[in-house]
C-alpha cells in the first residue's frame, strides 16, 4: 500500500464496513480506547507544564509570540470553550491514525523524540514510510491542505514545523492529513523540500 490510495481507502471502510484481513481491528480498536483515556487525563490533570522551553512544535511562529514564550509572560488563561476545541481537535487526530490503521496503512514512529540545534520536539509519525502530521482544520484551512496553496499561505508554521522534523530524520519528502472537522473531508498533501519551483 502507498499514501497514493490512501484517502480512498478510508472512505472505502467507512463505505464498506469490511477491515483488510492483515488488520487486527479489535486490537487498534483497544488501543485507540487507551489513547481516549490518555486525551481524557491530560485535559483534565491540574499538571502544568513548563511552556517557556523551546521546541519544534513552536518553529514557524513569529518571532513576538517566541519573546512572550522564552520571557515567561503572563498567558491568558485558556477559556473553557477553546479547551474543548483543542480536546476536540486531539481526538480528531488520534481518529485519523485509528483509521489509516484500520485501513490497511502503517502507521510508525508516533510520538517519536526529534532533536535540531538543542532544541526537541515529537513528531507526529509516518504513514507508509512518509513522514507526516495529522491536522483538524477549519473549512478555511482546509482549503490550503486540499489545493496546496499552503506552501504559500501558512499563517500558523506548519510547514517550518514539519521541516524541523524532515531534518532532524534526514528527511526530504513531507506531508499532512488534513481533516475538515467541520463537514468530514479528508485531504492528503504532499511537499517535496527539494523542490524549488
Amino acid at each position: 500500500m502507498g499514501t497514493n490510495t490512501l484517502i480512498d481507502d478510508i472512505y472505502g471502510l467507512l463505505k464498506t464496513k469490511q477491515v483488510p484481513e492483515n488488520v487486527n481491528i479489535d486490537y487498534l480498536i483497544h488501543e485507540f480506547g487507551e489513547s481516549m483515556k490518555k486525551i481524557m487525563k491530560r485535559q483534565l490533570s491540574e499538571y502544568k507544564t513548563d511552556r517557556r522551553t523551546l521546541r519544534l512544535s513552536n518553529v514557524g511562529r513569529t518571532k513576538r509570540y517566541l519573546w512572550h514564550l522564552m520571557h515567561g509572560t503572563e498567558a491568558e488563561e485558556i477559556a473553557p470553550h477553546t479547551q474543548l476545541k483543542f480536546m476536540y481537535g486531539h481526538i480528531i487526530e488520534e481518529m485519523l491514525l485509528f483509521l489509516v490503521k484500520a485501513s490497511g496503512h502503517t502507521v510508525t514512529d508516533e510520538q517519536k523524540r526529534c532533536e535540531v540545534a538543542g532544541v526537541v520536539g515529537h513528531m507526529d509519525g509516518r504513514i507508509d514510510g512518509r513522514l507526516m502530521d495529522v491536522k483538524s482544520t477549519s473549512s478555511y484551512s482546509f482549503k490550503k491542505f486540499k489545493d496546496g496553496s499552503l506552501v504559500d499561505d501558512d499563517a500558523f508554521g506548519y510547514i517550518d514545523q514539519l521541516k524541523a522534523y524532515a531534518k532532524s530524520e534526514g528527511d526530504t519528502k513531507i506531508a499532512w492529513l488534513a481533516m475538515d472537522k467541520q463537514n468530514g473531508h479528508l485531504t492528503w498533501l504532499e511537499y517535496d523540500l527539494e523542490n524549488t519551483n
